[in-house]
């Protein structure tokens, strides 16, 4: 499913990422926490308009953390498509499901 660059991409990232670790034992792991969570909240457009500012004058000026938003992106890419139409069956479950619990919650 990956080719080898990917691969090869995943075990820089991280081989990287130990390096700037051990040589910056100062930084916090919530730093690089919070950095990841507003790339994928920039990924996903769910990021507000000042943030959003910021990260992309972050990703114009780090390299490494543009190479890290490339990545996500990619991987989101991959991910598989979402249904949003339950089949007949599912629907049907579910309102089973629901009139069954309705039911012994009110008996």
């Amino acid at each position: 499913m990956y080719n080898k660059w990917y691969w090869k991409k995943v075990f820089m990232t991280y081989y990287l990422q130990n390096i700037f670790f051990s040589l910056n034992p100062l930084l916090r792991m919530e730093e690089l926490s919070t950095k990841q969570n507003n790339l994928i909240q920039l990924l996903y457009n769910e990021s507000n308009l000042m943030d959003e500012l910021i990260l992309q004058r972050d990703l114009e000026l780090d390299a490494s953390l543009s190479d890290e938003y490339q990545m996500l992106k990619e991987a989101k890419q991959a991910l598989p498509k979402a249904l949003f139409n339950p089949s007949d069956s599912v629907l049907n479950k579910i309102l089973n499901y629901s009139r069954i619990t309705a039911h012994e919650h009110y008996c």
